[in-house]
């Protein structure tokens, strides 16, 4: 699973969103849009948003921290990944 979470270092829900992911123990890629104009202009098309923070798993985002949403949708995903034989 692939997880980007784009974010400003100022903004609080940006903050938890990190602080959730890495207390369960889920890697995901940070990139910080703030001073990054490549990163903000990724963020923007793939979500169509100028607020952080966007989380984007596999390719599709979702913006906004709603803990409980974002916990539904790892676990969906870790689900429907390909198990190793």
């Amino acid at each position: 699973m692939k997880i980007i979470v784009y974010c400003r270092n100022d903004d609080p829900y940006s903050q938890m969103l990190k602080n959730m992911l890495s207390m369960n123990e889920i890697v995901f890629e940070n990139r910080e849009i703030t001073r990054d104009k490549k990163a903000f202009d990724e963020m923007y098309e793939l979500s169509g948003q100028d607020k952080t923070p966007v989380l984007v798993i596999n390719g599709r985002a979702y913006t906004g921290f709603d803990r409980e949403m974002i916990k539904q949708i790892i676990q969906k995903e870790k689900e429907a990944e390909p198990t190793s034989p």
